[in-house]
């Protein structure tokens, strides 16, 4: 039990570091500026990677800003048609600056990967990332 947790530790590490070229990837089109500075705090996905040896996972890179106060250790809602988990990004964004994290989720369909800030999760529908006229 012990080596099989330590090998799917292993594949995950792999998978993650050296994603295989064979990997369907869903990239954004359009990046936007990215010399503008964040207006408010915000999350947002940036890529969905869907890994050829696990099947069922998806890897998400989001991106999270600051605004205009900085932020401690934010929590994460990422949500898909399977799973919903709570993450912690650890460390300080600094105020109108961004920084990337990248998790996993179990999902059907990657398309119904969203993220969202945990604390405003039932305060606003817009408090998660809105996935309509997005490509990746």
């Amino acid at each position: 039990m012990r080596i099989s947790g330590i090998l799917l530790g292993i594949i995950l590490l792999f998978t993650t570091l050296y994603p295989t070229p064979e990997a369907k990837s869903y990239n954004k089109d359009d990046l936007g500026n990215i010399s503008e500075q964040p207006a408010q705090k915000s999350v947002k996905i940036i890529q969905i990677i869907k890994p050829r040896t696990m099947h069922f996972w998806y890897i998400v890179d989001v991106e999270i800003c600051a605004g205009p106060t900085q932020l401690y250790s934010p929590d994460l809602v990422i949500s898909s048609d399977r799973d919903e988990i709570i993450e912690t990004f650890w460390g300080i964004i600094m105020p109108y600056t961004c920084d990337t994290g990248r998790f996993f989720i179990s999902a059907k369909n990657p398309d119904s990967i969203e993220v969202g800030f945990a604390n405003s999760i039932n305060s606003s529908p817009a408090s998660k990332s809105p996935r309509t006229n997005e490509k990746y």
